[in-house]
């Protein structure tokens, strides 16, 4: 199976920091639920039905990873599912709404990469903060059913800064590691239908990333 390659390599010894930093955002994100007074289940706006974009190798060599480690079955029904997804998503009307698709890695409500499910999907669903420079803050609402319970009260906000600097931190590491400069920009449904092979010019997501770079180095 086409992977990640030398990106795949490289990553391999950033894994045991990305799983520590993955300990963190899960008891961060615990904290600001239980703050708000938020759980999590039986939710009618699935947040696994969201396009969600993923942007850092460190992650997607991660999913990569474990989705090497699924049975050949699980793998084959997992890409036909990603196909499926990114046909719906090219016949969606913008005009529509907002598309929704269930993640292709999603089997019967249960996660099958859900040790290693990236960043946006661990902390999806609280409100948030972002340190920025020069001590201004970026925020950001909750999902649906958080805002209903949360109800704009202090406690119960997530603060993002320390974990996206220490992520950015392991994705720097990496891309200096492997020599991958390219911007990513991928969906599940794109990064499962193409192997995770993000330097692959044949794949939905090489042509994505070769488009994403040359537009960047035109800039």
């Amino acid at each position: 199976m086409k992977t990640v390659n030398t990106i795949l390599f490289a990553a391999k010894p950033f894994f045991g920091h990305l799983e520590k930093l993955y300990q963190q955002m899960d008891a961060a994100y615990a904290k600001a639920a239980k703050a708000a007074g938020f759980v999590c289940e039986g939710c009618a706006d699935n947040c696994c039905k969201t396009w969600f974009y993923h942007h850092t190798v460190i992650e997607i060599a991660c999913l990569a990873k474990a989705f090497e480690e699924l049975t050949p079955q699980i793998q084959q029904q997992a890409k036909e599912k990603a196909r499926l997804a990114l046909d719906a998503r090219a016949d969606h009307e913008p005009d529509s709404g907002p598309f929704f698709f269930l993640c292709p890695l999603n089997e019967d409500g249960r996660c099958l990469v859900y040790e290693a499910r990236p960043m946006i999907c661990r902390l999806h669903g609280t409100a948030w903060k972002l340190g920025l420079p020069q001590g201004r803050w970026q925020q950001g609402p909750g999902c649906g059913e958080f805002e209903k319970v949360w109800q704009g009260r202090e406690k119960g906000v997530l603060d993002r800064t320390l974990i996206y600097r220490d992520l950015a931190i392991l994705e720097q590491a990496l891309r200096r590691e492997s020599g991958f400069d390219a911007k990513v920009k991928a969906s599940i449904a794109q990064l499962v239908a193409a192997d995770f092979d993000v330097q692959n010019p044949d794949s939905r997501l090489g042509q994505t990333v070769r488009h994403q770079k040359r537009k960047h180095e035109n800039s």
